[in-house]
């Protein structure tokens, strides 16, 4: 049997913790981002279906960290477009490079390849052409 050197052993474990760090900070990220996309979704919802209170009001009040701005409907929802896309974009980056990290990390620990964990999500083109074919 051949012999493995504890410093090569050693050398694996520690790329291998560190794959795994990588991995839940991730994972941690995008559900913070993902929580940060849905506030947004549900302000965006609440502006461009206002309750009776809001209908009369050209302006509300936006918070940033400690600080609160006053500005005006349309205004706030291009600001939240905007920030929605953001998120998407970094969540979705996110999401794509830990496909190759665990990939990397189960080849690390010696586990086999994973079939079907590389597939790619169909792209809104994709899916709209599926849905026409469907009918």
């Amino acid at each position: 049997m051949e012999e493995v050197s504890t410093e090569a052993l050693m050398n694996v474990v520690v790329d291998v913790e560190k794959l795994g760090d990588e991995i839940i900070a991730d994972r941690y990220s995008i559900i913070d981002m993902d929580r940060i996309r849905n506030k947004n979704r549900e302000a965006l919802s609440a502006i461009r279906k206002p309750s009776e209170l809001m209908k009369k009001e050209e302006h509300v009040w936006m918070n940033i960290g400690d600080l609160f701005i006053r500005t005006s409907k349309d205004q706030l929802g291009a600001i939240l477009d905007e920030d929605q896309k953001y998120l998407d974009n970094e969540i979705n980056k996110l999401r794509d490079n830990l496909k190759p990290k665990v990939a990397k990390m189960n080849t690390a620990l010696g586990k086999p390849e994973v079939k079907g964990f590389d597939l790619q999500r169909l792209s809104k083109e994709e899916m709209d052409a599926v849905r026409q074919a469907m009918g």
